[in-house]
């Protein structure tokens, strides 16, 4: 994995940096085994997830409000 920082700014007003990490993964056969290199890594979000858990047990009657009950499968 290598990590760059592109787009970089100086900030004179406050004497900082601003910049974007972009994270590059390179892929090895050997390692890989039966991988391809073709999949595909879904992560969820974890503020969202644990946003929707808390709401879930403190109020679920809330969730059909704010459109997310019909994509958790919850009877």
């Amino acid at each position: 994995m290598w990590h760059e920082k592109i787009k970089q700014r100086d900030r004179d007003e406050d004497d900082t940096v601003a910049f974007v990490v972009k994270d590059t993964f390179y892929y090895n056969k050997t390692k890989s085994k039966k991988l391809t290199g073709d999949e595909e890594i879904i992560v969820p979000h974890y503020f969202m997830l644990g946003m929707i858990h808390t709401i879930l047990r403190v109020h679920p009657t809330t969730l059909p409000l704010i459109g997310i009950y019909k994509h958790l499968h919850i009877k």
